[in-house]
């Protein structure tokens, strides 16, 4: 099962597309969005269960993100003559924070902060497709930001 939740190329969901600078939110980078909201749970942490569209900590602000990955995983799955019964779950855990070691050859800037995006997909035979990506984000601050001219 190949779906193409985040940029699918090859066997694996591709987290990538999380942290890209056209995934926005409201105008603003998407990660940096999912940061803030993480830094301010207590674990540090995002979880975004798509077939029930369930983002943890909640906030109604990233339904459209939710829905719209949701929705490429449907076309991805029809796309391959797959019904969306082989995903068992789609899940995302993103986590911010100094709980793991960063990949000593990524840069990091000042004021950033280190996360660690896997994605699972289970299908109907209950194996994992797993894929992770790491990387920095600057947590989203208003006073230092301007809104995307695409919203």
């Amino acid at each position: 099962m190949t779906p193409e939740l985040f940029s699918l190329q090859g066997k694996h969901p591709r987290p990538q597309s999380l942290s890209d600078p056209h995934n926005d939110i409201a105008g603003y980078w998407a990660i940096g969005k999912l940061c803030a909201l993480a830094l301010q749970s207590a674990n540090g942490e995002i979880s975004i269960e798509f077939l029930i569209q369930r983002l943890t900590p909640s906030s109604p602000e990233f339904e459209p993100m939710i829905d719209h990955y949701k929705a490429r995983l449907v076309a991805s799955l029809k796309k391959r003559s797959f019904p969306l019964q082989v995903v068992t779950a789609a899940e995302v855990l993103i986590s911010f924070g100094g709980r793991f070691k960063p990949d000593p050859l990524m840069s990091r800037p000042r004021g950033t902060v280190p996360f660690r995006c896997t994605v699972t997909l289970i299908d109907d035979l209950h194996h994992p497709h797993v894929a992770q990506h790491s990387g920095t984000a600057w947590p989203y601050d208003p006073r230092r930001e301007s809104k995307s001219g695409r919203v």
